[in-house]
């Protein structure tokens, strides 16, 4: 996962706390509401004349995300459940 520096998530947090209020305002559709503004972030940051290489990249990136995420929050719930509740295993 490329962390970036603190001033610049500074400025990320920003806007991303208003596209957060909206998201959950709309309870119902919060995952397909997400799912739309990842596409669109991803669509928006290809280039017009782009090539596979640079949708491989953008499958890469979000390939990434999503592993990190398991890694860091998924697992972490899972293993607790498992304590809780006993292992399959």
């Amino acid at each position: 996962m490329p962390y970036i520096k603190q001033e610049k998530r500074k400025v990320f947090d920003e806007v991303l706390k208003e596209l957060v209020r909206l998201l959950k305002e709309d309870e119902g559709s919060k995952h397909g509401n997400l799912n739309y503004c990842l596409t669109k972030l991803m669509l928006e940051c290809l280039p017009e004349d782009y090539r596979y290489k640079d949708l491989q990249d953008m499958i890469g990136m979000i390939t990434s995300c999503s592993n990190e995420f398991y890694r860091r929050l998924v697992s972490k719930y899972e293993n607790e459940k498992i304590r809780t509740n006993g292992d399959v295993y």
